[in-house]
């Protein structure tokens, strides 16, 4: 119990009584208490603040060699300008539907590899919006494809195939582009930790 009369901006006396009723008294100087409070504070801080960094280290080092950006095969470009073809006469859309099918699989791909690497794609907000409007653009398209592959008419407009392919190029530039710099950032930070 703290004694009232001893209670001053510096400190107080704090009594205790033992089992028998015996009273005892111990002199707390708040300015004391307050500095090993920080100290302490301090050093669990600063061990928390290892463990993460050490957790941090062994995260990419798991991932060091699984470059995001190798989700993109190097013929991701001739993927995108298959869809530009898309309304041309004969297999267009047949160029057209193979095409989208391997974007689809590069854009899983990278939303897999996100879940693994950091919980999932939408840790990375402009990852996920460049993904998730490349996956609507590719949706329109596959469905103008089909139309002209049933042979339904009227056909799509030329000029909405070219905006919608624009945008999945466009798109898949930025997630290129993206994921690069993920893997440039887990790179960068391992290799200042190395040093």
């Amino acid at each position: 119990m703290i004694s009232r009369v001893t209670l001053t901006t510096g400190g107080f006396e704090l009594l205790s009584f033992d089992d028998g009723g015996a009273m005892s008294s111990d002199k707390v100087d708040i300015r004391k208490a307050v500095l090993d409070q920080e100290q302490e504070l301090v050093g669990v801080l600063e061990k928390v603040a290892l463990e993460i960094e050490s957790q941090e280290m062994e995260h990419r080092e798991r991932f060091k060699d699984k470059k995001l950006v190798n989700v993109f095969p190097e013929t991701v470009g001739y993927y995108v300008e298959k869809l530009f073809e898309l309304h041309k006469p004969g297999c267009g859309w047949g160029s057209a539907l193979a095409s989208i099918a391997e974007l689809r699989k590069s854009l899983s791909s990278l939303e897999s590899q996100l879940k693994e690497r950091a919980g999932g794609i939408d840790a990375y907000p402009s990852v996920s919006d460049d993904s998730r409007h490349v996956l609507y653009a590719l949706a329109h398209l596959e469905r103008f494809a089909e139309e002209l592959r049933d042979n339904v008419q009227p056909g799509p407009e030329v000029d909405m195939i070219h905006i919608l392919a624009s945008f999945v190029r466009s798109g898949i530039d930025s997630l290129r582009e993206a994921t690069k710099e993920i893997d440039d950032d887990y790179d960068r930070m391992g290799d200042a930790k190395r040093c």
